[in-house]
């Protein structure tokens, strides 16, 4: 044979690609007939699932296979359409592609069939098999868009390490990253989290499914810390409502081996910890319950960090002023928060001297950290909402619109009272509508308009006195 003069590992390597053409080589006589007879058997036999063991299985699957001469490659697509068709039924189709010759991990001396896709890199025929299946859901021609349960297979399948992320990741690539996302999601909701943050990072901007199923792994990695450090009296929070998205962690039993776990304060300030807040970002403000939880964590941790004198002390206070300026102050802007939250905010901050606070409040105004431009858009629409009431000021209804104002400035104090303070300084009648709103904001708001007055009054760009210098400017006596 052409292999006897081969160096051994060539030599099989060789023998691994000659024995498939060699034994599953399909006549053209018998495609019409057997090959339909064929198939039917191998569904039937799966959809019926009369043997428990797989072991049985496997063996009609590969008495099927040489009888009827059927493509391996088929009957294995045959094996992922049942698989998506049930993905509860994970544990069973798992082991089939385990014990079978389509296992990348492990293989068997004696195997009869080598797939040329298998390898320690995963399966890139399984791989090649789904990803025609995303394609084919891409067709123009085609109306319907890819089931759910086509994303968890492949989520599944990647956990296990039957197939390689970057194997099936080419299929997925478009323009509108709609497959990526909900690829993203689907290994979120089966907790692998290392292969979801790969196509996070891919990502323009973060969808909101996506923010929704980071908040639920950082609820759950931190509630059993916040029910010992910070509960007082309420009910302690229950996983189901927690976990947003998905039920499929019910189902699938390694779900929760995947979770990260924060069992004591110093936890938050992990670079494992940090990086899930700077993915969420903005979009704490999508759960209330979580923010206000992550909030009283940091309160509790800078009290403790007080009577800290170790080394590191400096250290873990800036990695909360990091939390406060990428994740805290960006929520409030794009939330609908209540002056609860808003308290809790203050509360954190003020346990940071006055020069930190004006800083992050300067850079808070500014937009220093919008990395998906959440905080921008909401603040277009905040300004356009809170010159709208300006507009309408009078001198008969200035307590109104005064109550409006400071009701407003709950949610973005800085956005409302910048606007607030800019006219004023030329519209003098404004000032008793300001007096009015002071009566509803909130000790950070209080805090963010004398951080914004005293910039006013040290802004070297607006001329203090008139030409004359016998008299001061309108908008500088207006303070």
């Amino acid at each position: 044979m052409f292999w006897n003069k081969c160096s051994p590992p060539v030599a099989v390597q060789q023998l691994n690609l000659f024995l498939p053409l060699f034994r599953y080589r399909q006549q053209k006589y018998n495609l019409l007939h057997e090959e339909s007879e064929g198939y039917s058997k191998v569904l039937a036999l799966l959809a019926s699932l009369t043997s428990p063991r797989v072991s049985v299985i496997l063996d009609y699957l590969r008495s099927f296979i040489g009888y009827f001469a059927l493509d391996p490659a088929r009957v294995l697509d045959i094996i992922l359409d049942l698989f998506i068709h049930s993905p509860h039924r994970y544990e069973f189709f798992l082991n089939l592609i385990r014990e079978s010759d389509w296992n990348p991990i492990s293989v068997d001396e004696d195997r009869d069939l080598e797939m040329t896709g298998i390898g320690e890199d995963g399966n890139s025929d399984i791989a090649d098999l789904l990803g025609h299946k995303f394609k084919q859901y891409r067709n123009e021609d085609f109306d319907e868009t890819a089931p759910k349960e086509l994303y968890l297979v492949s989520a599944i399948l990647i956990r296990e390490g039957i197939i390689k992320l970057e194997h099936l990741y080419g299929h997925l690539v478009t323009k509108e990253h709609e497959q990526e996302i909900k690829l993203a999601c689907a290994l979120l909701d089966t907790c692998d989290i290392d292969h979801a943050k790969l196509v996070i990072y891919n990502l323009e901007t973060l969808d909101d499914a996506i923010t929704d199923r980071l908040c639920s792994i950082v609820h759950l990695a931190i509630n059993d810390l916040y029910n010992r450090e910070c509960r007082i009296g309420q009910e302690a929070s229950k996983e189901q409502d927690i976990v947003k998205g998905t039920t499929f962690y019910l189902t699938y039993k390694p779900w929760r081996s995947g979770l990260p776990k924060w069992t004591v304060l110093t936890d938050i300030l992990s670079q494992s910890t940090q990086e899930y807040i700077r993915l969420i970002g903005s979009g704490f403000s999508r759960d209330l319950l979580l923010f206000t939880k992550l909030l009283r964590l940091a309160k509790r941790h800078l009290i403790v960090l007080q009577k800290d004198n170790s080394p590191d002390k400096q250290v873990k206070v800036s990695t909360w002023i990091d939390t406060v300026r990428t994740a805290l102050l960006p929520s409030i802007t794009v939330g609908e928060l209540n002056p609860g939250t808003a308290d809790d905010v203050w509360e954190v901050l003020l346990s940071f001297p006055y020069e930190i606070r004006y800083k992050l409040y300067k850079e808070w105004r500014d937009s220093v950290y919008d990395p998906d431009k959440k905080v921008y858009k909401k603040r277009l629409e905040t300004r356009k909402t809170i010159r709208q009431v300006m507009k309408r000021i009078t001198s008969q209804n200035a307590k109104e619109k005064g109550r409006e104002i400071g009701k407003t400035s709950h949610g973005d104090p800085v956005t409302v009272l910048a606007v607030v303070i800019e006219q004023i300084q030329w519209y003098q009648n404004m000032i008793p509508a300001l007096v009015e709103a002071s009566k509803y904001l909130t000790s950070l708001s209080y805090d963010v308009m004398t951080f914004l007055i005293l910039e006013a009054f040290t802004n070297n760009k607006k001329q203090k006195m008139k030409e004359t210098g016998e008299n001061y400017e309108d908008w500088f006596k207006s303070k």
